[in-house]
């Protein structure tokens, strides 16, 4: 080989391992770089939720019964039909009413005959009354005029002017007098007595007649509830007869209907367990989703927080009630709704992912977090990459949090920093060593001697020199 063949060689190896040497020192920069997962501090409007579920329910729901028994001959509502108040829904078979109607009425007309008969009776008693009256008067001027003659036969037969015969008349006469005065009297107080029995047998009557049309009135409102009407307006939500059932209402008004009465405003039931019962307040803002709609983000506010307690399998629960406007009718009775209760909600304020809040690093790093941490006793501790990429402890004070970020106050944090919240270098070996690989694996030029066989590497994973 000449001397200027040698010289390219040689040349020729020198550039190639001067590109060799910038390759692996640019693998080992690469290498020193940080492995750090971060995220932005952002400016944000952030929320505290809380989430429950709940069931929707009409605000008034009337159920529509029958207070008489009967078989239903007619339905003139069905489902989900909208009715008005005062609107006809069914009707029951109405001959047995009618019929006792019919009763009512011949007792009403029988006992109005009692009492004219009664009053008739009182006229005939009263007629008594004044003939034994009359017959009293008599019987009166018959005794005085039987005492004058036997006054005078006195007289007389003291002057022994008057026969025995004459004597006994008079007497006799005076006493058959006084006899009949005292029977006309008595006859008179007869007649006065019955009197009062007769105005006593018309206010029977007339009481029998009050009694009569009272039941002639029920009997009326029984015929009348033969017809089942709408209390209210809303929407038929349930039917529960059909026609030829028989309905018994001795017990109970069996219930023919359920009527919501405006569908357009509902509210959900919900139960909230006792730890965050006392974050609440009334007319939070509320919104929630529906199996049937899973898109769609519906709205309401708190408006009742009730405080009987509902305990079941030792949880502790209370209702809280959330007025929801529907005004496009989607949302039905029954439906569950998955809740987010707002507690609490901040505009434009700092904030940083949770895991944030969960990342140390390892090494000197730790070292400085645990002084980082024991500078945060009244803090929270998140790391900021400096300008050289090196994390660096941050104490902070916390605010609200939604869950996945959480409000920061810090002086010395800019809205744009890096917050680190996780490090590669920390998944599992197979998963460093692959990305070992692929982030230094370095490059072959198929050379003896120079990288060994794998090339010239780039840091203790390239397998270089």
């Amino acid at each position: 080989m000449t001397g200027k063949k040698r010289t390219y060689i040689v040349g020729f190896s020198g550039i190639l391992l001067m590109i060799a040497l910038s390759f692996w020192a640019f693998g080992r920069d690469r290498m020193a770089k940080s492995t750090f997962i971060t995220a932005k501090v952002q400016r944000a409007s952030i929320s505290n939720t809380i989430s429950a579920t709940g069931t929707l329910e009409a605000l008034r729901t009337v159920q529509i019964g029958s207070q008489v028994s009967g078989q239903v001959s007619a339905l003139y509502a069905d489902y989900n039909a909208v009715v008005k108040k005062g609107q006809l829904l069914a009707a029951l078979d109405p001959r047995p009413a009618a019929s006792q109607v019919t009763t009512a009425q011949a007792h009403v007309a029988a006992s109005d005959a009692q009492v004219h008969s009664a009053e008739a009776d009182l006229l005939n008693q009263q007629a008594s009354v004044a003939q034994a009256e009359a017959n009293v008067r008599i019987a009166e001027v018959a005794l005085q005029n039987a005492k004058l003659m036997f006054e005078r036969a006195q007289e007389l037969d003291s002057h022994g002017l008057v026969s025995k015969n004459d004597f006994d008349t008079a007497k006799t006469n005076f006493d058959s007098s006084d006899a009949k005065l005292q029977q006309a009297q008595a006859a008179l107080q007869q007649a006065q007595t019955m009197i009062r029995s007769r105005q006593a047998s018309i206010d029977s009557a007339k009481a029998n007649v009050v009694a009569s049309k009272a039941d002639f009135e029920r009997s009326q409102i029984n015929m009348d509830m033969t017809k089942v009407y709408s209390p209210v307006d809303g929407v038929v939500i349930s039917r529960n007869v059909d026609v030829g059932q028989t309905v018994a209402a001795s017990l109970q008004a069996p219930v023919l209907f359920t009527i919501a009465n405006d569908l357009t405003q509902m509210q959900v039931k919900a139960s909230v367990d006792e730890a965050d019962i006392g974050k609440l307040n009334d007319n939070a803002n509320v919104r929630f989703t529906v199996d049937a709609y899973p898109n769609d983000v519906f709205r309401g506010k708190i408006a009742e927080i009730r405080l009987e307690p509902q305990t079941v399998q030792n949880v502790v629960t209370y209702s809280v009630i959330i007025g929801v406007a529907n005004p496009e009718m989607k949302l039905r009775p029954g439906m569950t709704a998955n809740l987010t209760i707002t507690v609490d909600s901040k505009d434009n304020v700092l904030t940083v992912p949770n895991a944030a809040f969960r990342f140390t690093p390892d090494g000197a790093a730790g070292q400085a977090g645990q002084a980082g941490q024991a500078q945060g006793r009244h803090g929270s501790t998140i790391w900021i990459l400096d300008e050289n990429g090196q994390p660096q402890p941050k104490t902070v004070r916390t605010g609200i949090s939604d869950g996945s970020r959480t409000e920061i106050v810090a002086d010395d944090i800019a809205e744009g920093a890096d917050v680190v919240t996780g490090d590669l270098s920390k998944k599992p070996a197979a998963a460093n060593s692959s990305a070992g690989q692929r982030q230094g694996g370095g490059l072959s030029f198929g050379m003896p001697g120079i990288g060994g066989a794998g090339g010239i590497g780039g840091g203790p994973r390239g397998g270089g020199r």
